[in-house]
């Protein structure tokens, strides 16, 4: 006999012996709501309409990227925190400005970052430029240093 060929009495029977004992109750219980569970979902369902509006404001965000769940500023944080080292004070607005998209690519291509301010500040350095051969000679370790001076006192 099927479960819903059984008729109410034969339930009806069953049910002051499960609730004589609370570990039976409790199985029979979750038993139910397991069965009940399968056939519904709720969450799913309610999330449809709340994911098309997300949707619809981030697509103009994330152009050219395949995000679909996130917000835009989810987006900028997440892209943040696994493309860089995490969000600074204003980087969050930068981002939103210049579009994601354009950051992610610069991110990528770092030739493409203008450096003429970092270049300008690197001209007093001028070891920056020397050959390593170079550096070597006029800037020896303090061991070596120590050797070549044995070397010539006892020379």
């Amino acid at each position: 006999m099927r479960l819903q060929e059984r008729p109410i009495s034969h339930w009806i029977q069953i049910i002051p012996a499960i609730s004589a004992r609370p570990r039976s109750f409790l199985a029979t219980f979750l038993a139910f709501s397991c069965v009940l569970s399968l056939g519904v979902d709720l969450p799913a369902a309610a999330a449809i309409p709340a994911a098309k509006d997300k949707k619809s404001k981030a697509d103009l965000a994330f152009k050219g990227l395949p995000i679909s769940e996130l917000t835009p500023d989810e987006a900028i944080l997440h892209a943040l925190n696994r493309l860089a080292y995490g969000p600074r004070p204003g980087d969050v607005e930068r981002i939103r400005q210049m579009g994601l998209a354009k950051w992610i690519e610069q991110q990528l291509n770092p030739n493409s970052v203008e450096d003429k301010a970092l270049e300008a500040r690197l001209q007093d350095y001028s070891m920056l430029r020397m050959s390593t051969a170079k550096l070597i000679d006029e800037y020896p370790q303090p061991k070596q240093a120590e050797k070549q001076a044995q070397k010539q006192a006892q020379a």
